[in-house]
């Protein structure tokens, strides 16, 4: 009997410990706000909140106003608004694709390298750092907050290691690995790769507004608000010329109708002349028939005497 209770304990214990390990190796939602999505294997996307879990082949996306924690063990990733991101290993090794977006990774130094996160342009490898990875569909950039990180530009196979307060760059019309800072890192050529797929993403139709997402939605809802703004942008423009034109409208009829007034007034004042003139052509014609009068007078007495 005793044997058996020893064999029971040893058992449980065996399956405990492999049941921590296994939760050791899946992500959990720690911190989230706004709009959060989880897709597993391919099936549709549903929103999820904190305390999800996030296993291996299962892709984040956040919408506009969305953010997420993955917390796993001592190791964390700070997924930003509009990003994507999918979790493709999860184990002595990690691997993460992040297609969109912006991340902040922080990962548990150890004495081999066991990290990765791949862009569409650029891959980076670490033992152990803190690091910031952004992409869209032009360019990506590595911001190194503490450790190192060996960044590899996929086109072009160009390597290299970048320290704390660098930052690597790769465009995609050029494809070179560059940098961007005084700082040089110590670089090396690789061979070029293609990127790494995406593993089942979800299938369906949908967007980040809705529960089944894939690349492109994301692209068409980013390009959607990008969109959004300008109009925004053109009729607050519009709206401001629009204002300006009628004040300048206004302007020139104040001005316009303050010179008909001045015409008027003079019209007025022309008027009154030309009164003041007719007056006085009747007050010089009175004179004048007066004057003949007289001088009639006198004739008619002159011709009397003679």
């Amino acid at each position: 009997m005793k044997k058996f209770w020893i064999c029971v304990v040893a058992l449980v214990a065996g399956v405990a410990g492999f049941s921590a390990s296994a939760l050791a190796d899946e992500w959990r939602i720690a911190r989230s706000s706004g709009e959060v999505w989880v897709s597993t294997g391919g099936t549709a996307a549903i929103l999820v909140s904190t305390g999800s879990t996030v296993a291996e082949r299962s892709t984040v996306s956040t919408g506009p106003n969305g953010r997420a924690m993955l917390v796993r063990g001592r190791e964390s990733v700070v997924v930003g608004p509009s990003t994507m991101l999918t979790v493709a290993e999860s184990g002595a090794f990690t691997t993460m694709i992040q297609h969109a977006g912006s991340a902040e990774f922080e990962v548990e130094r150890q004495n081999v390298q066991h990290f990765a996160v791949e862009t569409p342009l650029l891959a980076a490898l670490v033992k152990g750092t803190h690091f910031v990875v952004t992409t869209s569909s032009r360019q990506a950039e590595v911001e190194v907050s503490r450790g190192i990180v060996e960044v590899t530009a996929l086109a072009s196979g160009q390597m290299g290691d970048f320290l704390a307060g660098m930052h690597a760059i790769v465009t995609r019309d050029h494809g070179f690995l560059g940098f961007l800072g005084d700082a040089a890192p110590r670089m090396w050529q690789g061979a070029p790769r293609a990127p790494l797929g995406l593993p089942d993403l979800p299938a369906g139709g949908g967007g980040l507004t809705q529960t089944a997402m894939g690349t492109t939605d994301l692209v068409t809802d980013l390009a959607g608000s990008i969109l959004g703004t300008t109009g925004d942008l053109v009729g607050e423009v519009g709206g401001t010329v629009g204002d300006l034109v009628g004040d300048v409208g206004d302007t020139v009829g104040d001005v316009v109708g303050g010179v008909g007034d001045v015409v008027g007034d003079l019209g007025e004042t022309v008027g009154d002349l030309g009164d003041t003139v007719g007056d006085l052509g009747d007050t010089a014609g009175g004179l004048v028939e007066d004057i003949g009068d007289t001088v009639g007078g006198l004739g008619g007495a002159l011709g009397g005497l003679l």
